[in-house]
């Protein structure tokens, strides 16, 4: 499933998960090594147990932030996708794609995270208005529309949905039918 949310509300969405699934244990994937960073603090400061893993954290700090994960001595990793390759940690119960990957094999890469060995997990995507094209990607690569998870107070925009109708318009088409509908919202479009 993914849930639609402008870029400025990430931060709230994810603490608002957390408040409301309470995960047992939480790996967020971020694009970028500064990205997980901020998640990481913003959550410690929400008084959540948080750290990020990424390539540019010494190799003893990788290995002791993921030995403290796997101990549950923290209830959330926030990670590269370099950073989180051939983790198997059977205890996490929710991935968020917090930053929707730009290649669809990245996506299958994370979910995979959890539900390991049968057991039930729990896999959310956050999709901002200029992602449209990478989530349409991912949907033909893995053969299925994923559903929208409504949140009271986070989904009030439809473009989400209108970029997915027209994700096969030809590339100068799209704006144009689109400018009035959604206005300067950028559309997400590769070329």
């Amino acid at each position: 499933k993914y849930i639609a949310v402008v870029r400025e509300r990430k931060n709230e969405l994810l603490a608002h998960f957390i408040d409301t699934q309470k995960p047992e244990q939480l790996l967020v994937f971020c694009r970028t090594k500064h990205q997980t960073d901020r998640v990481a603090e913003v959550l410690k400061r929400k008084h959540m147990s948080a750290a990020a893993i990424h390539g540019d954290l010494p190799q003893s700090k990788r290995e002791r932030t993921l030995q403290d994960f796997r101990n549950r001595d923290l209830q959330c990793l926030i990670a590269t996708n370099v950073a989180a390759r051939g983790l198997d940690i059977p205890t996490v119960s929710h991935v968020v794609n917090y930053d929707i990957p730009e290649a669809p094999e990245e996506y299958v890469h994370r979910i995979g995270r959890t539900a390991r060995n049968g057991a039930l997990g729990v896999a959310r995507t956050f999709i901002t208005p200029e992602d449209g094209q990478f989530l349409v990607e991912i949907e033909k690569h893995i053969g299925l529309l994923l559903e929208e998870e409504k949140i009271e107070g986070f989904t009030e925009s439809p473009t989400v949905e209108v970029k997915r109708a027209i994700a096969d318009m030809p590339v100068g088409v799209a704006p144009r039918i689109l400018k009035p509908l959604v206005g300067g919202i950028r559309l997400g479009r590769r070329r």
